[in-house]
């Protein structure tokens, strides 16, 4: 079994010299010493979620000053990318944020993904998406028609299908990024995602 990850997002600045830990995102596992520390994103990184975001986890994510400790768990993947429950907990007051983090497979995208579902956002969505397999998939609507949910952090997901047709668009997408349509079987592996995020967070 790997180790939980854990993540320090401290601001060490004073006596680091130019390390400056408190600039970046750094993985320390058990078995990692400071020389072999990996840096996961980068102060421009942050600074564009806590631009883009209102998410509570990303705004966790972009505190400083604070022991964090990161706990990620891979869900599954789909369409290009991965799904992770996320749990974020502040070791001083012990108190932890869950939720579902959306990131590219790829290892160096060239634009690279990153969407955060928070732990409230997940039973809509997963209604959402049950919703279009089970009532809009095979009908034909009389208008333009579009049902989504749009989560804090930008992601949004949704199902549109124009007037007279039986094709139904089930896509999610950020608006930085291309859209990400879903066959019927992928739509089927994103609410098995959203019905096992909902069940290990509580919700």
């Amino acid at each position: 079994m790997r180790q939980p990850i854990i993540t320090f997002f401290a601001a060490l600045l004073a006596g680091f010299g130019s390390m400056c830990l408190g600039q970046t995102y750094v993985r320390v596992t058990a078995d990692e010493s400071l020389a072999s520390i990996k840096t996961i994103m980068t102060e421009a990184q942050r600074n564009r979620i806590k631009d883009r975001s209102r998410s509570r986890l990303a705004a966790l994510m972009d505190s400083s000053g604070l022991l964090l400790k990161m706990e990620t768990r891979k869900l599954e993947s789909i369409g290009g990318k991965e799904f992770k429950l996320l749990a974020i907990t502040d070791l001083a007051s012990n108190q932890t944020e869950r939720g579902l983090i959306i990131s590219s497979i790829e290892r160096r995208p060239q634009e690279p993904y990153y969407a955060v579902l928070d732990s409230d956002e997940i039973v809509p969505c997963l209604q959402l998406m049950q919703y279009a397999r089970d009532s809009l998939c095979g009908t034909k609507p009389s208008a333009d028609t579009e049902v989504k949910f749009t989560a804090r952090d930008g992601v949004c997901f949704g199902a549109y299908c124009r007037s007279n047709r039986k094709t139904w668009d089930i896509y999610f997408y950020k608006p930085t990024h291309a859209t990400e349509y879903l066959s019927d079987k992928q739509l089927s592996r994103l609410i098995e995602v959203l019905e096992e995020a909902k069940k290990n967070i509580g919700q």
